[in-house]
């Protein structure tokens, strides 16, 4: 074998390692509005926003390898989240450069009813249901659900983990 098959190789198994310790987000938009979600990573300071349009009653996926996020990042960790609820044109259009972000976090929730509270779309329940430990770790897979409440206003879920 020569080298540079060696080489081809060596860098097909590391990826290949990578991709098999990346992390998803799948994030599940429950209302009849779109909303941006744009997700930062634990690192370096000035850390990048990966931004994805999520159509009302649709699911997008952050992964390493998509819009635009490196490979390398498929198994760091969640740091922030932020959303734009009905993006204007404009906004879509400077790729929401501009955009008026705001920071949301994650209302976990007892994973044993997790997608009936989640149907019903019930805040007041959901903040019940809540766990008293909310130390959830977002150095793993997490699927999240975007609901929004009568007032309008936005949360996002996610189900408990046992560790």
């Amino acid at each position: 074998m020569t080298n540079t098959k060696k080489m081809g190789f060596m860098l097909l198994f590391f990826l290949t390692i990578i991709r098999i310790n990346a992390y998803s987000y799948p994030f599940f938009n429950h209302t009849n509005k779109p909303i941006v979600i744009a997700i930062q990573f634990r690192g370096a300071k000035g850390e990048p926003l990966y931004k994805k349009l999520i159509k009302p009653q649709s699911k997008e996926t952050f992964e390493e390898g998509e819009n635009d996020i490196p490979l390398i990042k498929g198994s760091f960790c969640i740091h922030h989240i932020y959303y734009v609820k009905e993006p204007t044109k404009e906004q879509k259009k400077n790729k929401y450069a501009t955009a008026p972000w705001k920071e949301i976090v994650i209302n976990w929730v007892d994973s044993n009813n997790y997608d009936q509270l989640i149907k019903s779309a019930d805040i007041a329940a959901i903040k019940k249901s809540a766990p008293t430990n909310k130390n959830q770790s977002l150095c793993q897979n997490r699927h999240c659900d975007i609901i929004e409440d009568e007032h309008g206003k936005l949360y996002i879920t996610s189900p408990v983990t046992i560790e």
